[in-house]
């Protein structure tokens, strides 16, 4: 599950919360909803490499992918 972080941010999704979002979190959303790495990717037009770079935790997750992750129901 993605955790709210009490900090207060621009960039913050509308919430005016900062939010901390690991990986594995990441992840976790990502195989509860059964959705595939191949096919996240495909719906965000980025490449699978990309997408588990983020879900290492070796690249900063974007907005839009946020979206995407909550979508899934993160």
């Amino acid at each position: 599950m993605i955790r709210p972080h009490p900090s207060r941010c621009p960039a913050c999704l509308g919430t005016g919360k900062l939010y901390s979002y690991s990986g594995a979190d990441l992840r976790a959303v990502r195989k509860r909803a059964g959705v595939s790495l191949r096919d996240l990717a495909r719906r965000l037009d980025l490449s699978a490499g990309y997408v588990c770079d983020v879900e290492l935790g070796r690249r900063a997750v974007t907005e839009r992918m946020l979206l995407a992750y909550k979508g899934l129901g993160g």
